[in-house]
């Protein structure tokens, strides 16, 4: 029974001490395209507590905090590779100017379009799509170099 008593109490007070970071929490996901999903999971273990339903309350905010630190390495790395693509564009852009592949080809605007979602996609944190759209593009890029 102690055990059971001083496991609750610890998971009270690491919940406790969680929610008094809700802000900076919040501030971790909003604007992404799942808002609501990760404030339904705030939502979730705010009643947990409201129920005396400490343990349950830690183990969700465990699951939340694991599953935030994963979304935001994902983004991060995602990031990196859009800058790399963005880099990689402007570079291709120049190169079918000087060729006289300009703005109204077909091709160098299904690019400019994939690139496009590629950055949509990472403004609202949407990591699969972002990923999706990045090697769309990356793929145009391709067949745009061979014709440079």
């Amino acid at each position: 029974i102690q055990r059971e008593i001083e496991a609750t109490e610890e998971a009270k007070s690491s919940v406790q001490r969680s929610l008094r970071q809700r802000k900076t929490l919040r501030k971790r996901w909003i604007g992404w395209s799942d808002e609501g999903d990760w404030e339904s999971k705030l939502g979730q273990i705010i009643d947990d507590t409201k129920k005396d339903a400490w343990r349950t309350a830690a183990e969700g905010m465990d699951e939340l905090t694991k599953e935030l630190d994963a979304r935001t390495a994902a983004l991060e790395e995602a990031t990196e590779l859009l800058e790399f693509l963005h880099d990689e564009w402007k570079t291709l852009r120049n190169q079918l100017q000087k060729v006289a592949i300009g703005p109204d080809d077909e091709e160098r605007l299904e690019c400019e379009s994939a690139v496009a979602n590629a950055k949509q996609a990472h403004e609202v944190a949407d990591v699969p799509r972002c990923l999706d759209a990045l090697g769309d593009a990356d793929a145009r890029m391709e067949r745009l170099r061979r014709r440079v």
